[in-house]
């Protein structure tokens, strides 16, 4: 990320937020929703992820689960060291109680 020789680069990326998955290596991404169902975007054509490919694309969707799959970790209980470091980023976070981050308005 700083241009450091000797760090790996990744064959894709992979996250979790809020009970939904998504996955991207090169131009797609595949996006597991909140029902369970997986979309795939080629975002190379379609960046603004108006247009699911998935049907189109079985093979890529299999393949994007798979990576899924095998960069899952159960979440594991933390502790917390500063709870007002915690609640700050809370606050922060774009979150259904925070509209005024999402819209660019915070700190006005």
């Amino acid at each position: 990320m700083l241009g450091g020789k000797g760090q790996a680069k990744h064959d894709h990326l992979y996250w979790e937020y809020r009970g939904q998955t998504a996955v991207r290596q090169d131009d797609w991404k595949a996006f597991k929703n909140r029902r369970g169902g997986w979309e795939l975007y080629d975002l190379a054509t379609d960046p603004e992820e108006r247009h699911d490919v998935a049907d189109a694309n079985p093979e890529v969707v299999q393949r994007m689960v798979a990576l899924a799959k095998a960069a899952h970790e159960p979440v594991r209980p933390g502790e917390v060291h500063d709870r007002a470091l915690t609640n700050k980023d809370h606050r922060m976070a774009p979150h259904k109680g925070n509209l005024k981050f999402l819209r660019g308005t915070a700190g006005r």
